[in-house]
């Protein structure tokens, strides 16, 4: 058996690729695509809240673990906190302009 940690930095990295790809697919069917699609309505409007907080509580995570890793380029941490700063700006921002 190996007793090897989950490595938590690696879940947050990845945890932000999916909210990246869900925001992205979010504005894209927005402005790009205008699918009037029932289910992709309904999955929108069930997980754009869960998402808006998720993406604040993986940038806290984030923040949290890239300052114990002295914000290392050899780290997820790093990248993971670049991809949620610009994520919450764009989609929080949304709300303020």
């Amino acid at each position: 058996m190996s007793n090897t940690k989950p490595n938590k930095e690696l879940y947050l990295f990845l945890g932000s690729l999916v909210c990246l790809a869900y925001f992205s697919f979010l504005f894209l069917n927005t402005y790009a695509f205008h699918s009037e699609s029932t289910i992709i309505g309904v999955f929108q409007e069930l997980l754009t809240i869960p998402f808006l907080l998720l993406s604040i509580t993986l940038l806290v995570f984030a923040i949290k673990l890239g300052i114990s890793n002295r914000f290392s380029p050899r780290h997820f941490s790093l990248y993971t906190v670049l991809i949620m700063a610009v994520v919450v700006s764009v989609t929080w921002g949304s709300f303020i302009f």
